[in-house]
């Protein structure tokens, strides 16, 4: 009896451990770090000589000269038993600019074209688990054979027309990778994408599921779907069956959400939809999607937000702004609080697509968001449209429009803005071109293209030749009142020095606009925070998501200083995402951080920095750290920005080497 109680315990003890990475379904490890690289090299080969190291991600290489390519290179290690049977190794880049070709151990496996978009790259037939590996990554300008598959582009000026438009043309056909890099694992039959499409009239949510890597006609295969709050399920989908690769709809009426609102008219909930793949009633796959209850549509002139008319005040960063592309959370919610706190409810994308972390924040703070990726509008002529320009830019609005939709923060696309001189078609032409691929992908959300939303811009001044004197709206409210669709102030532009003049003209425009029905105002780079001097960003890891680049290329005038307490705007209360920052780790470990209950929540991986520390963002919840050490219980908290600035709310934890 007694040796029975000891083997029971035991097997009660060895349930009761966590599993460790190797048993998760699909996993995620952000290679963000110190990476190797070569500039100007050709992609014949991986160069054998020649490297010095460079933060990836980093800010776009724009020097002048301009450099034309960079390889980058890093070297790593993932245990054996990582490797299992039917699993499938990604390595996702989410912004490069502007081609990318990925090897691993020499061979090569993908490439993409454009800035605008996230891709990935299968490395499994050349990952080598248990052993050194090497992924090797080629980036190119837009010129010569790089501009766009089968194509061969020799014009300078028909080049930068795949780039968005910046101050100085040696910028333009900027170079380098801008967004995070994480190497991946799914399973080989796997949900490749969910799209959430919630709707406030008919009180139902509809789950549009992408299943890939089943094949044909596979049976014993179901999809099941349910809606989590937080570490509780509050809506179950209706389970179907699923007959090999397609897509699958899912859903189910819900009568009480709460709905997603940017502040003050409600609050930015969020959900997240757990779906889940089945063979024979056990999960072979299981996807985690955030979204929030919201619904986007048009009455007469009219956008309404779940019912209510929208109306949007905001602006947008300058050309290669670093504020932008650092793309790290601590800038961004100290951005996002302080246009919040002068009014502001709106960020537009416009020189380029948002990327990942700033739309994932709106998302968190209810920032509403005009998204667009593409504007040719410039100081100087910079472009021309070569013959395959048009087609390539409808298929991109189509891949960025997949990648995006999800973000209950954009409330209307507008792909694009000004065009290059020559495109051969007029602009109602491509508009209705471009449209026609977004809605194909999203049909939920209008577009201020001057489709759904007719689209305004103006200067100032009533002539940007004479600078003393001032528009007084009149050309804008005859525009609105002849309207019979919503109009939006897409765009004022002009200078701020003369302040009383600004000032004069702005009250104006927002009261003619207001009370004559329009959808809001969108100001070109509105000078949100004026500081006297230029500061050093240090950050406590270079691991992680999100660029964390150190030292003075950073140290900008535009830069907000978020570290300044005395300056922390009444914005945004509520809670984020959490952060932890762990020491003591072996420099360069893959380390993960495994949630208690998998059912809940997703694992986070990070690979360590030189100096042994790893920088994770999470949910709230109980966690595993697990490295080639040990691993360590580790309880992550829910992060309230408002109430820490800085470093201060950020939670710290050791990692000895005697752990179990």
């Amino acid at each position: 009896m007694i040796l029975l109680l000891i083997a029971w315990a035991a097997c009660l003890a060895a349930a009761a451990k966590p599993a460790g990475p190797a048993g998760l379904l699909r996993t995620e490890i952000c290679l963000n770090g110190v990476w190797e690289t070569v500039l100007n090299a050709g992609d014949e080969r991986v160069p054998a000589s020649g490297w010095e190291p460079r933060r990836v991600p980093a800010m776009p290489l724009a020097t002048n000269p301009p450099a034309v390519s960079v390889w980058y290179r890093q070297q790593f290690t993932i245990p054996r038993q990582w490797g299992q049977a039917g699993r499938r190794f990604i390595l996702q880049l989410e912004k490069v600019g502007h081609y990318a070709a990925v090897y691993c151990n020499g061979r090569r496996m993908a490439e993409h074209y454009g800035q605008f978009t996230p891709f990935e790259a299968d490395l499994t037939a050349a990952l080598q688990p248990g052993q050194a590996n090497e992924i090797a990554i080629y980036v190119h300008n837009a010129s010569d054979k790089y501009a766009r598959a089968g194509a061969v582009v020799s014009d300078p000026l028909a080049s930068n027309a795949y780039r968005p438009a910046t101050d100085q043309e040696f910028q333009r056909n900027w170079v380098g990778i801008v967004g995070d890099i994480v190497l991946a694992w799914r399973p080989a039959a796997h949900i490749a994408d969910v799209f959430a499409v919630p709707s406030v009239r008919k009180k139902r949510l509809e789950a549009r599921v992408a299943i890939a890597g089943a094949g044909t006609a596979v049976s014993g295969l179901t999809l099941r779907g349910a809606v989590l709050d937080g570490q509780h399920a509050v809506l179950q989908l209706a389970q179907k069956a699923a007959a090999g690769d397609g897509v699958i709809t899912l859903e189910a009426d819900w009568s009480n959400p709460v709905l997603w609102e940017p502040p003050p008219y409600g609050q930015p909930k969020l959900y997240v939809l757990r779906t889940e793949l089945l063979r024979r009633g056990k999960v072979v796959d299981r996807s985690f999607t955030r979204f929030g209850f919201r619904e986007v549509w048009i009455e007469g002139r009219d956008v309404l937000l779940n019912g209510r008319k929208l109306w949007m005040a905001g602006t947008y960063f300058p050309k290669l702004s670093p504020v932008r592309y650092l793309n790290d959370r601590r800038i961004e919610w100290r951005m996002i609080a302080a246009m919040q706190a002068s009014g502001l409810n709106t960020l537009h994308g416009h020189w380029d697509d948002l990327g990942e972390p700033w739309l994932r924040l709106c998302d968190e703070m209810g920032m509403l968001v005009l998204a667009e990726f593409f504007c040719d509008g410039r100081p100087q002529i910079q472009s021309r449209a070569d013959a395959g320009w048009m087609e390539w830019m409808g298929a991109t609005a189509a891949e960025w429009v997949r990648a995006r939709r999800n973000h209950a923060s954009i409330v209307a696309w507008r792909p694009t803005d000004v065009l290059p001189p020559n495109v051969g078609v007029s602009r109602e032409q491509f508009v209705a071109g471009i449209a026609q691929h977004v809605r194909r992908e999203d049909g939920t959300r209008p577009l201020a293209d001057d489709s759904d939303i007719a689209a305004w811009s103006q200067s100032m001044l009533k002539d940007p030749g004479n600078p003393g004197e001032y528009d007084d709206a009149s050309r804008m409210a005859g525009r609105l009142a002849a309207s019979t669709k919503p109009l939006l102030i897409k765009e004022v532009y002009g200078g701020f020095a003369d302040l009383d003049n600004v000032t004069r003209f702005f009250r104006s425009l927002y009261e003619k606009s207001y009370l004559g029905g329009s959808t809001g105002i969108i100001v070109q780079h509105l000078p949100l925070i004026r500081r006297r001097g230029p500061f050093l960003v240090e950050w406590l890891s270079q691991s992680g998501r999100g660029n964390r680049e150190r030292g003075p290329g950073v140290s900008l005038p535009s830069m907000p200083n978020w570290c300044d307490a005395s300056r922390a705007p009444v914005a945004f209360g509520g809670e984020t995402a959490g952060q932890l920052l762990v020491t003591g780790l072996p420099p360069d470990e893959l380390a993960v951080l495994l949630p208690g209950n998998q059912e809940v929540a997703e694992a986070a991986g990070v690979r360590a920095d030189d100096d042994g520390t790893a920088w994770f963002t999470a949910q709230p919840g109980t966690y595993r750290l697990y490295s080639r050490d040990g691993s360590l219980a580790i309880t992550v908290h829910l992060a309230r920005f408002a109430e820490k600035p800085g470093y201060e709310y950020v939670q710290r934890a050791g990692a000895g080497r005697n752990r179990k």
